[in-house]
C-alpha cells in the first residue's frame, strides 16, 4: 500500500501578487512552491513564514488561488537545513522550505509553521501538514 496524503484537508484562498518594480513577483512557473504573505492579502517572494502552496495565478489579474490549509507537498532546498519528521517549516526566498528550529540557521524574526509528517529524499519534497 502506498501512502498519499497530498491534499489532504485542502482549504484554499485567493490572494494578490506582489509587484517589484512594475512586474508580478510570482507567476506560471512558481505554481507548487511555498509563498509567504508580503501585505494585505498579498503574497510574493520573500523569505519568511509559511502561507502555504501557490496553486493558481492568473496574471491579468494580479491574483493567485494559495492552499493555506490541510497536507502539501513542497520543494525543499537540500543545501540549507533539511525538513524532519514533526519539524515546523519557513520559506526560503527561493521559494523551497527549509526546517525552522531554535538554533537552526533561520532568518531571524520568522516563525516555523506546520508539521512534517514525510520527507522524500530522492524528490527533495516533503509533505506539510498546516
Amino acid at each position: 500500500m502506498n501512502i498519499d496524503n497530498n491534499g489532504v484537508g485542502a482549504l484554499y484562498g485567493t490572494f494578490t501578487i506582489a509587484q517589484k518594480d512594475g512586474k508580478l513577483e510570482l507567476d506560471s512557473y512558481d505554481v507548487g512552491s511555498a509563498v509567504v504573505l508580503t501585505g494585505n492579502n498579498e503574497i510574493g517572494r520573500a523569505a519568511g513564514t509559511l502561507l502555504g502552496k501557490l496553486e493558481n495565478v492568473s496574471k491579468m489579474e494580479s491574483l493567485s488561488v494559495v492552499q493555506v490549509k490541510g497536507v502539501m507537498r513542497l520543494t525543499y532546498n537540500p543545501d540549507l537545513c533539511v525538513p524532519r519528521i514533526g519539524d515546523p517549516v519557513v520559506v526560503s526566498e527561493d521559494g523551497r522550505i527549509v526546517r525552522w528550529r531554535i538554533g537552526d540557521m533561520t532568518p531571524t524574526g520568522i516563525s516555523g509553521r506546520g508539521v512534517t509528517i514525510a520527507v522524500d529524499k530522492n524528490n527533495c519534497t516533503c509533505d506539510v501538514l498546516l
